[in-house]
């Protein structure tokens, strides 16, 4: 896992592009927030733990 915020964990780089902050299922009756974001350089699109 990635240690810092905006961190492609494929590939390293630290410049991606912010998609968005959706509520995402976990489980059966919990709901996480998250980060979604796009790598610019491999083009993953991983998310993170949204934080305020």
């Amino acid at each position: 896992m990635s240690e810092l915020k905006g961190t492609c964990p494929r590939c390293g780089s630290t410049n991606s592009v912010d998609l968005g902050n959706p509520t995402i299922h976990v489980g059966k009756t919990r709901q996480a927030r998250v980060n979604v974001r796009e790598c610019t350089n491999c083009k993953l699109v991983f998310y993170e733990a949204y934080e305020e």
